[in-house]
């Protein structure tokens, strides 16, 4: 897991699969043109969502086998866990783990100037409220591994 500020994003260029498409992606982007919604990219082992969300006091959490999950919120505040499971993860058909009780380990508060980096098998939970739910726009960047 990784948490830092959005400028020093490129710092990570060397752990991060084919960074320069994520750094031309978020090159480009404009909040007016948010569109929810996969989004692909030229490369076929990234793609992003753009999501809009209301943040809950409660979640489960969730973890993906092989891809990486790069978050940055655009719009709004929001808290994520990070956490611990001491059993088996069970991975369905499409290689994700969801709705996971676990073992809080972390939890980061999330912003317009800050970003989150999820590894493989790593339990997460984003999209918690701060005090009371609110709006959240973010952008989700899935990186496909090759594990």
């Amino acid at each position: 897991m990784i948490y830092d500020k959005i400028e020093n994003i490129g710092n990570y260029s060397l752990i991060i699969p084919n960074f320069k498409e994520i750094e031309k992606t978020l090159k480009f982007f404009q909040l007016k043109n948010f569109k929810v919604g996969r989004q692909e990219t030229s490369d076929p082992n990234i793609y992003y969502n753009e999501a809009e969300y209301m943040t809950s006091k409660n979640k489960l959490y969730e973890a993906h086998k092989d891809v990486i999950d790069l978050q940055l919120v655009v719009e709004g505040k929001e808290k994520a866990k990070l956490g611990y499971y001491d059993k088996d993860i069970r991975f369905d058909e499409n290689g994700n783990a969801i709705n996971i009780v676990c073992n809080e380990k972390a939890i980061f508060d999330l912003d317009n100037t800050n970003f989150i980096l999820f590894f493989p098998r790593e339990m997460h939970c984003p999209g918690l409220a701060e005090n009371e739910p609110s709006n959240i726009k973010k952008i989700i960047f899935k990186i496909k591994t090759n594990q």
